[in-house]
């Protein structure tokens, strides 16, 4: 049986230390992909009244990896969203 675990972040330093947390657990068979990151844009005006030319520009990334793996144990998962706020999916393959 095979699991899948799916992980967003909105920091990138972060999910890359993840990463790297992953990457040295090398008893496990692990094979991490990046996803695409998703970038949502809004744009907000500063006057509402006057000056619709003058507006400020924000941007939300979301940052994306995908990890195949054989085995996990809940230990393992707990040490993945241990002390960061990340939102984590897992799905199993028979």
């Amino acid at each position: 049986m095979s699991y899948l675990i799916k992980i967003n972040h909105l920091n990138n330093k972060n999910l890359n230390n993840k990463i790297n947390i992953i990457k040295k657990n090398k008893k496990k068979n692990f094979k991490i992909i990046k996803l695409p990151t998703k970038i949502k844009t809004f744009t907000v005006l500063r006057s509402p009244h006057v000056d619709k030319k003058s507006r400020e520009q924000y941007e939300l990334r979301k940052f994306k990896i995908l990890i195949k793996t054989k085995k996990i144990s809940k230990k393992e998962i707990k040490n993945l969203i241990k002390k960061d706020n990340i939102f984590i999916k897992i799905t199993k393959i028979i």
